[in-house]
């Protein structure tokens, strides 16, 4: 069987088969609506007593308001109960699917398998394998010091009104953060197809070393000029809400939403966030802006690929719910391509850990060796960041090389196309734009290190060199013995 993963809003591909049909519809968004409408129906619940008796005229004609009453946390434990799920039975309305995405994804015949929220399940998560893709959702915010954004220039003040306006959302999960960034980094090592939803873009950002703002209307928004201010957030409305964003040309949101798209090259799209992008991870591209200037979709060019099993993409929007208010029909054709396309990636990414053909895994090295590597690793990282932004006496600290750091060792990993050649170590092919200025620079960076570590670096390389002499050494042998005689 082949199956996809998930940890509470969080879809992890584990496999799946595939067919071209549309995927099958789901609740359609009929009437906008507050989460705390139907408490007064639900709440009598908890005391052990029957709702008033015209609740069961609002539920019907509000069912479909129960999704966005289930998606609120502070309300969930009413939706939830046994007994209210009983009244809802009794007033002749099922509880809905919320779970859009996964209508999508199963839709296009991807079996998902959810991976919970446990202490202790990112150390775990071989027992998934194999793992052939992972969708992350939304959710609370990302801990700030995962992404070590010193620059807020929030007040005190300031960050309790977001923590009063946004209650749910700053709530955070530490134990989320560490399954979903240990997802998107098993993602990134092994080239496993990733596509970012909401916060599912943010955790992917912040895998590669970007960082987020961490409240858009603060920090972004009060800022723009008045006719490019942005609401990305309605609590009143999370279905219905859009606002426009404008895509950029020859990327894949400009393909799929290519027959919708005017002169204007502007899409409404539904969102509800207070955080999002703020400085863009260096290997991604951007696919979409809003008015106020927010990132809004991006992706990794070197990684996607769907035909052969390539695709790395965050969108912070929300496709899945891009519905018409009267009927099942998408706001655009394009809305579920993303989720096609995703699924497409996987069945191919499938397909070639089922051929013959190895997947190469990553250089075993003692504890010793590791540790000697991490230092290469953050002295070519310190190199990157005297290259783009000069030294100016600025003195760097441990927590400026480690997001770099993160994003060199993601970078290392061999795609199953790229196993016959090697990329020079810590970039990619589309970074390495001038090989005499690294060179260079590395002079520099190298004049700096103690004989110790010109050593260690020496004996490092020496020891690399000799590893693909073996290499190569033993595949001409094994080309030889193949040839006739």
């Amino acid at each position: 069987m082949k199956l996809l993963a998930i940890s509470a809003l969080m879809l992890l591909v584990v496999g799946l088969v595939v067919g071209d049909t549309a995927p099958a519809p789901t609740p359609s968004v009929e009437v906008a609506c507050s989460p705390t409408q139907l408490t007064p129906c639900l709440r009598p619940i908890l005391k052990g007593t029957a709702p008033p008796k015209k609740c069961c005229s609002k539920l019907k004609e509000q069912k479909s308001c129960l999704c966005s009453y289930i998606k609120d946390p502070a309300m969930a434990k009413y939706v939830n109960s046994p007994a209210a799920k009983k009244v809802v039975k009794a007033c002749g309305i099922p509880v809905p699917n919320c779970e859009y995405h996964l209508d999508l994804i199963v839709g296009y015949g991807a079996v998902p398998v959810i991976v919970p929220r446990v202490t202790g399940v990112h150390a775990l998560l071989h027992s998934f394998e194999p793992i052939h893709g992972v969708l992350l959702c939304e959710g609370e915010d990302i801990d700030p010091s995962l992404y070590e954004d010193e620059e807020t220039n929030l007040s005190k003040d300031e960050l309790e009104e977001i923590r009063r306006l946004h209650a749910s959302d700053t709530a955070i999960d530490k134990e989320k953060d560490t399954i979903e960034l240990s997802l998107a980094k098993l993602c990134l090592k092994r080239n496993i197809p990733y596509l970012g939803i909401c916060r599912g873009s943010q955790v992917l950002n912040v895998a590669c070393g970007g960082t987020l703002y961490q409240d858009i209307g603060k920090q972004l928004t009060k800022n723009a000029p008045q006719e490019k201010k942005t609401v990305h957030m309605d609590y009143d409305n999370y279905d219905g809400h859009r606002h426009a964003v404008e895509i950029v040309e020859e990327t894949p949101l400009h393909h799929w939403f290519k027959d919708s798209l005017e002169d204007n090259m502007e899409i409404q799209v539904n969102s509800y966030h207070h955080q999002g992008v703020k400085r863009l991870a260096q290997r991604f591209e951007p696919m979409a802006y809003a008015p106020d200037g927010l990132i809004e979709g991006f992706y990794d060019p070197d990684a996607y690929n769907p035909e052969e099993g390539k695709f790395i993409m965050g969108l912070q929007f929300h496709p899945e719910r891009m519905r018409k208010a009267d009927s099942d029909e998408f706001d655009y054709p394009g809305c579920t391509t993303a989720y096609k396309e995703f699924v497409k990636a996987v069945v191919a990414y499938q397909k070639k850990l089922n051929s013959t053909t190895k997947v190469p895994q990553s250089l075993k090295l003692d504890k010793e060796l590791e540790q000697k590597r991490n230092v290469v690793v953050r002295s070519f990282s310190f190199a990157r960041n005297l290259y783009e932004e000069g030294d100016n006496g600025h003195k760097h600290k441990e927590s400026d090389l480690k997001p770099g750091t993160e994003f060199l060792e993601s970078n290392i990993a061999l795609s199953l196309q790229q196993e016959n050649r090697l990329k020079q170590m810590g970039s990619t092919v589309r970074n390495a734009s001038s090989c005499m200025e690294r060179l260079k620079l590395k002079r520099v960076v190298m004049g700096k290190m103690t004989i110790e570590q010109l050593s260690d670096l020496n004996l490092f390389y020496h020891m690399m060199s000799q590893i693909c002499s073996d290499m190569l050494e033993q595949k001409i042998q094994n080309v030889n013995i193949d040839l006739p005689l």
